[in-house]
């Protein structure tokens, strides 16, 4: 009887668990849903047919992905595009070959797939957010919880990656993660950043809060052990091409040239020592990377970036509007975020490739994601808050992928429509009056 007694809470977490974790499905679900009807425009992917009756983005790398889903062998092909991001393709197979027992034809499989390791990945997100939320003490109602769902599902980042491959919806996990981490400093963060480094890249980005920590705490040995840490998940996967003697091909920086313009100092400084010395060593090939939207230059790249972080902050100039004017006066914001959030944004700026409303996306529209949930969790749920919240949910169902929004040159108040006119009017009305409110005088006479 007394074990039955210590094993009860976690009978009643894991029914917590399981009641949340269905209610994420189902507001998944339902975004899918609301996606064939009210299936946003996209520049450069088409829609396709799944099942014959439901719609999935299909976008250029649509069959390198599918390829190696149906066939992990294809990872391990010679320069095979996505063999970095091993984890993404190994965790869908599962699913895909689960899904072989029935019959299904490619593409519905691939599909399906795919959409169960975003609900997986949406899942472990909403955990760990529960998590920092609690340890920020924040008192998490049903109702709160729910709009925090919402909130995850509906930023543009994962809204736009639900319903198409790609591994961009990985940069909110990993920001989410580098934040838990700088609040609780448990190495077990260290680890999973490290596995995700073999889905989404960016999370080396981790090693600039490393030194961060450095700085601050002045212990090289730690810095040391974090690092082998971080890259112990890559050295096993390397591992297996070395033993194997596979050619590893990375595509980000072989093909794309990402981050690669650094290596032309890197290696150019490493040349003038061997010249210098006379050493009997052949110079390091330096490559060179130009074209659209490229900018390799110490004297120009971060002039690129600028110009598209203001792109990006014109698209989501609604949420920029917001915190000046609501969030600003109504959260307390964590130090920490702000560290995280400035690593990342610095991290993107070095990548040397300037696609439009891209990589300086993933670090705003997360600072953005946790800033309505903050809000969301913050103080209690009244009307007020929630009119603001269901405006906010509205734009985002109705929101554009963020290539049209550029392509088309439509600035943001020509982008909306009649509808969220009206809401986003009613919006500011709405806390016009409650900032008239607690004004002195005005609240004496008027909101009594």
């Amino acid at each position: 009887m007394n074990n039955f007694y210590k094993l009860s809470p976690y009978f009643k977490n894991l029914k917590t668990f399981i009641l949340e974790a269905v209610f994420l499905l189902l507001l998944y679900i339902g975004y899918i849903l609301i996606f064939q009807v009210l299936t946003p425009s996209y520049y450069f992917c088409q829609i396709i047919k799944f099942f014959k009756i439901m719609e999935f983005v299909y976008c250029g790398d649509f069959s390198d992905y599918s390829e190696s889903i149906s066939n992990l062998n294809v990872l391990f092909s010679q320069n095979y595009t996505y063999q970095s991001r091993p984890f993404l393709m190994i965790i869908t197979s599962i699913f895909y070959n689960f899904l072989s027992l029935f019959e299904l034809n490619l593409i519905d499989k691939t599909i399906l797939s795919y959409l169960i390791f975003n609900y997986l990945l949406l899942t472990i997100e909403y955990f760990f957010v529960k998590k920092l939320m609690l340890f920020y003490k924040f008192n998490l109602s049903f109702k709160k919880l729910v709009l925090i769902q919402a909130m995850l599902i509906l930023n543009p980042v994962m809204k736009f990656s639900i319903t198409e491959i790609t591994i961009q919806q990985g940069t909110i996990l990993i920001f989410l993660i580098s934040l838990i981490y700088l609040n609780l400093g448990n190495l077990k963060y260290v680890l999973f950043l490290g596995i995700i480094y073999l889905y989404n890249g960016s999370s080396i980005f981790f090693i600039l809060l490393l030194i961060y920590e450095l700085f601050k705490n002045k212990k090289l040995y730690k810095f040391i052990y974090k690092l082998f840490i971080f890259f112990s998940p890559y050295i096993i996967y390397r591992g297996i091409f070395i033993i194997n003697k596979y050619d590893f091909y990375d595509a980000n920086t072989e093909y794309w040239g990402q981050f690669y313009w650094l290596n032309r100092y890197i290696y150019g400084l490493i040349n003038l020592i061997i010249d210098f010395l006379n050493l009997n060593i052949v110079n390091l090939e330096v490559k060179y990377y130009s074209g659209e939207w490229y900018c390799t230059e110490i004297t120009t790249f971060f002039t690129c970036y600028i110009k598209d972080i203001n792109q990006t902050v014109s698209y989501l100039s609604i949420f920029v509007i917001l915190f000046i004017f609501i969030f600003k006066s109504e959260i307390k914001i964590d130090k920490n975020l702000y560290i995280v959030f400035t690593a990342y944004l610095f991290f993107w700026s070095l990548i040397g490739w300037y696609p439009p409303i891209r990589f300086s996306l993933y670090p705003i529209n997360s600072l953005f994601v946790f800033l309505v949930i903050n809000y969301i969790a913050t103080g209690n749920l009244n009307i007020q808050k929630s009119i603001n919240l269901i405006i906010i949910l509205i734009y985002l169902i109705n929101l554009n992928n963020w290539n049209v929004f550029y392509y088309d040159s439509i600035k943001f108040i020509v982008n909306l429509k009649f509808i969220e006119i009206y809401f986003w009017t009613a919006l500011l009305l709405n806390n016009l009056r409650g900032m008239m409110a607690k004004l002195p005088y005005v609240s004496k006479y008027y909101f009594k």
